[in-house]
């Protein structure tokens, strides 16, 4: 046999080995994540918690990133004359990226002072009125109750709801208030405090260098899969890092955006308004609109409870204006700051959105819809790109109830023009036989 194809043959074999063991590889792992769902995460927790200040760098970087950009490109034309210079873009990145950390950091402190002594005089306000207007509240229930003649089954309710109190609920507070130790708690929660000051602050360092390596990392990545992928394949893997960094970035920076500008609005019209906690409220309507879809109701339904309890009607003015504000968002601001960064139809962000706070809690319920359109724009071009191999087109149009019908007439047209094209080759090669006929006979 030829020694090219017994290389041939070896390599093929080679080949259906290696897809072999990779899918019983990944058959291994996949059931491991199945049937040990809850070792492989506490072990994935415990590197997470590891890189908690890699995690804060990279995400405080890339949220900056854009600004980065935007104070780079006035700085280049500032500068557009020394461009000559060896260093002139190098200083006017490293400028920009302070400048932009600068920024960043006074935007916080900015928040945390105009916010923070709001929200707590709204807090102690609400842990000071809310006993009184709870029982305001239960006073005038029960006066309606008894003005409508139901006072009967009101006391059965009543009856059975002080009976749980005294026999289920009080036994198990005073249990467990009595064997509580506070002081693990207040351990646990400096702790925690000191833990994410210290995370911060080394994210923040992590950022200047990811900020200002910026260029060097990308290229590395870049040059790290054309070694690894065929160049066809690189060229895929690139476009789709490219797509889904725009769907990310996009995504995320225009939500933050727009949660900023909806808590300043909701700042605005509660106090109009004259409703309670203004302060309160506003920042957990801000924080809540982060979530897509079901953040404003998450936010909106204690809000409206503490409005309520304090005034009936507060609350019902809180609610219709938080209504409004919703719709204001929803068909406006948000369309015109997001636009259609994610590419995936309504249904498919609930999907993103349930699945992703089942798993992951509120952070999945954020990057649940981000990368789920990224997974959904790998399959529509892995799709697109088997249609067009089938020349079949790719608009969903085509695909209606009698589609067997239309592929039945496709297949019959691409026959009609293999055989065509078989003919006009046949007719094609005939003169030369003929021509070759003769000088064979000579």
């Amino acid at each position: 046999m030829d020694p090219e194809r017994k290389k041939e043959i070896r390599r093929e074999y080679y080949l259906k080995g290696s897809m072999i063991f990779l899918l019983i590889a990944v058959s291994v792992i996949f059931a491991f994540c199945i049937f040990r769902y809850g070792i492989m995460w506490r072990h994935i927790s415990r590197i997470l918690n590891v890189l908690k200040p890699i995690i804060f760098g990279i995400a405080i970087a890339y949220v900056i990133n854009p600004i980065v950009e935007f104070i780079d490109k006035g700085l280049s034309k500032l500068f557009g004359r020394f461009k000559h210079l060896k260093y002139t873009e190098k200083i006017t990145w490293v400028i920009s990226v302070l400048v932009a950390l600068v920024i960043f950091l006074l935007l916080i402190v900015l928040c945390f002072y105009l916010i923070i002594p709001g929200f707590v005089s709204s807090i102690s306000d609400l842990v000071v009125k809310l006993p009184q207007q709870a029982t305001s509240m239960t006073q005038k229930i029960t006066n309606v109750i008894h003005a409508r003649g139901l006072s009967g089954v009101a006391n059965d309710v009543l009856g059975t709801g002080e009976k749980w109190v005294k026999d289920t609920l009080v036994p198990r507070m005073t249990k467990w208030v009595t064997e509580f130790s506070w002081a693990s708690p207040l351990a646990d929660g400096i702790g925690a405090v000191f833990g994410f000051v210290k995370n911060f602050l080394i994210g923040i360092i992590c950022a200047i260098y990811l900020l200002i390596n910026k260029t060097l990392f990308l290229r590395q990545s870049r040059k790290l899969v054309c070694a690894v992928f065929k160049p066809k394949m690189a060229s895929n893997v690139l476009q789709a890092c490219k797509k889904a960094n725009s769907i990310f970035s996009g995504f995320i920076n225009g939500k933050l955006l727009d949660s900023l500008i909806i808590g300043v609005l909701c700042f605005i019209g509660v106090s109009v308004l004259r409703i309670p906690y203004p302060m309160l409220i506003s920042v957990v309507i801000g924080i809540t609109n982060i979530i897509p879809v079901f953040g404003p109701y998450i936010g909106a339904v204690p809000c409206f409870a503490l409005t309520f309890l304090s005034k009936p009607v507060s609350g019902i003015t809180f609610l219709v204006f938080i209504i409004l504000l919703q719709t204001l968002d929803g068909n406006f601001i948000g369309p015109k700051i997001l636009g259609d960064k994610t590419g995936i139809e309504t249904f498919w962000v609930v999907f993103a959105i349930t699945v992703g706070g089942g798993l992951f809690g509120v952070f999945g319920m954020l990057i649940g819809v981000p990368t789920f359109a990224v997974f959904y724009y790998l399959l529509r071009s892995g799709v697109n790109y088997l249609l067009q191999r089938k020349n079949l087109p790719l608009n969903s149009n085509f695909y209606t109830e009698d589609v067997k019908e239309k592929l039945q007439t496709a297949s019959l047209i691409s026959k009609t023009e293999n055989e065509t094209e078989s003919e006009t080759e046949a007719e094609a090669e005939e003169p030369a036989e003929s021509v070759a006929t003769p000088e064979s006979s000579c």
